[in-house]
């Protein structure tokens, strides 16, 4: 299901959902967090 070992993994911004596309308002679902780029994974091993 997952691949653990990829070179890179994608960097997930959970704190950008509320000011960027959410705002602070209340709802009965909960805000996705957001991909913000990609990271080396330190899992990867060349």
């Amino acid at each position: 299901m997952f691949d653990l070992l990829t070179p890179r993994i994608e960097r997930l911004c959970l704190n950008r959902s509320r000011p960027h596309l959410d705002g602070y308002r209340d709802r009965p679902a909960r805000p996705h967090a957001v991909v913000h780029g990609t990271l080396p994974n330190p899992l990867h091993q060349p």
